[in-house]
């Protein structure tokens, strides 16, 4: 596990690299843009009610429809980031991919909203339940989609390895 977290950094910061050398590259030596998501501009400011969120979380047990909390797979990533701004990586035997990526927002201390586009989050934002451990490294989330299928996921924070 350690060695797929290495790799998804290393991935990350490669992507970031190679692009904004592209970026300077294809403007005719002008200085690259900071690399940011396109609406960006529109994310909700950073609050403090985010705190609990950022950083890195590690999907490791779902249940579905009230049942049981049952383990789930390692490979699961959640990057929640203080711009607002939210990513999902799969980790894979054939590699990682970037699952998808999106905007959340804090409503109060139970329940919280995602969506795809920052100005989507007012009002519109899918509705999440959620709850931290008391120590805020177990955060657990539940949600259900309109046909009734109903969704429990816990996730553990990823911190860095005490020397």
């Amino acid at each position: 596990m350690k060695t797929s977290l290495k790799f998804i950094a290393i991935l990350l910061f490669l992507y970031f690299s190679v692009d904004a050398a592209f970026a300077q590259l294809a403007g005719n030596n002008k200085k690259a843009p900071i690399i940011k998501p396109a609406s960006t501009e529109n994310a909700p400011a950073p609050a403090d009610n985010k705190t609990p969120f950022l950083g890195i979380w590690e999907l490791y047990k779902v249940a579905s429809n009230g049942l049981p909390l049952q383990a789930y797979p390692p490979g699961y990533i959640k990057i929640y980031e203080p711009d607002g701004s939210f990513n999902i990586i799969r980790v894979q035997q054939s590699g990682s991919i970037i699952k998808s990526s999106g905007f959340y927002a804090i409503d109060d201390e139970q329940v919280c909203r995602e969506a795809d586009k920052a100005e989507d989050l007012a009002g519109k934002g899918f509705k999440i339940n959620y709850e931290f451990s008391q120590n805020n490294k177990v955060l657990t989330i539940g949600f259900s989609y309109p046909d009734g299928a109903a969704y429990t996921e816990a996730y553990r924070k990823l911190e860095p390895k005490s020397k």
